[in-house]
């Protein structure tokens, strides 16, 4: 069988989350890693991702772009536990938590609080600190929504599923950035589910 490629940059959350479903299938393939500044090219964009992205993902005659699509064909595709449910409801679960971390948790998150407090003075770019004070409640919200969710759950939808590699992954970095490490404490369920996927041998691999 063809070895699948996945293309991403060091600092992309969904790359990452790609890489942790990509292990956690124990798949080989090869990890094709690219410059932040080499996305708006026109030859990466023919060969990977017209809309400038990561990650994206070759796999013999199938070349695939945005995460959920490459999450779910990798778990189908390979053998290894399921990571989607099969029951209809819990399947629909899954995937609202996917659509929430997208909506809500990348975009206070990663862009607003990561990519100002973290990313940007690693470039000598100073931090808009409007765009992290905006940030700040919303994160406070996604954090509470999920404490509300795991109380009595180890897992987003009961067990493990991509919606916990997708959230998961993106609130992994709060820790960086001291105001999302305040963000944490307290939210106990929070804490120990971020704390139970880190410590998956997945995470290791795809470090």
């Amino acid at each position: 069988m063809t070895k699948p490629v996945l293309t991403t940059t060091d600092l992309s959350s969904y790359g990452k989350t790609a890489r942790l479903i990509l292990a956690e299938k124990n798949v080989d393939y090869d990890l094709h890693k690219v410059e932040f500044m080499s996305l708006g090219e026109e030859d990466y964009r023919a060969a990977h991702h017209p809309f400038a992205k990561v990650p994206a993902f070759r796999h013999g005659d199938v070349h695939l772009y945005e995460t959920a699509a490459i999450a779910q064909y990798v778990d189908e595709m390979f053998e290894g536990p399921s990571l989607q449910p099969v029951d209809p409801e819990t399947r629909a679960q899954m995937r609202k938590w996917i659509c929430v971390a997208d909506a809500y948790v990348y975009p206070s998150v990663i862009t607003g609080l990561v990519m100002e407090r973290v990313v940007a003075p690693m470039n000598e770019v100073e931090a808009n600190e409007g765009l992290i004070a905006a940030a700040l409640p919303e994160i406070a919200r996604v954090l509470d929504v999920i404490e509300h969710e795991l109380v009595d759950r180890d897992y987003l939808v009961g067990s493990l599923s991509l919606a916990d590699f997708f959230n998961a992954t993106m609130l992994s970095f709060l820790p960086l950035a001291p105001e999302g490490a305040s963000l944490l404490e307290g939210r106990e369920a929070v804490s120990a589910w971020i704390a139970r996927m880190t410590e998956r041998e997945s995470y290791a691999q795809a470090a």
